[in-house]
């Protein structure tokens, strides 16, 4: 009895088409070749003129298709990479090039060798404007007298 309802509240072809009724073929290839070009899912997703939510239901049911995407989406590194490796022999600034990418501590022009590539947390800056007056002296007037006497000798306290 349970089969039977299913069967006649759901017939075959019933719901919601793929892509509003757009070919799915045709927009799988859409996808697929703007994936191969190292677009965006929006980009993607402008080519095949399809619904960013059509295309996240779609991934829901399909998941591989979403892994197939992000293969294609590495073609042109590689044939970057193919490119540069063919090239390479012919002139040395290539080569170079490609080095100071890839091996940057040992080729790279400037070799940090103070945080080995890791970001440096805790450096602040802090810029401060004056907005004092200055005196005929050059020293701000609304500073202390202790302050002024510091900054006529220099700064280190001695006159």
């Amino acid at each position: 009895m349970e089969e039977e309802k299913l069967k006649t509240s759901n017939p075959k072809g019933a719901g919601r088409k793929w892509f509003d009724g757009k070919d799915e073929k045709s927009i799988v290839a859409k996808l697929e070749y703007t994936a191969s070009l190292d677009a965006s899912i929006e980009e993607c997703l402008f080519y095949a003129d399809i619904s960013v939510h059509s295309y996240y239901r779609y991934i829901k049911v399909h998941p591989d298709f979403a892994i197939k995407l992000e293969k294609l989406r590495q073609k042109p590194v590689l044939k970057a990479r193919q490119a540069v490796n063919e090239k390479m022999g012919e002139n040395f600034n290539n080569a170079m090039d490609y080095l100071k990418r890839k091996k940057r501590k040992e080729f790279a022009d400037n070799v940090d060798l103070t945080s080995d590539g890791e970001k440096i947390e805790g450096v602040s800056v802090t810029i401060v404007h004056e907005t004092g007056t200055k005196g005929d002296n050059g020293v701000r007037e609304d500073i202390p007298e202790q302050s002024k006497d510091n900054l006529q000798s220099g700064g280190n306290g001695e006159q």
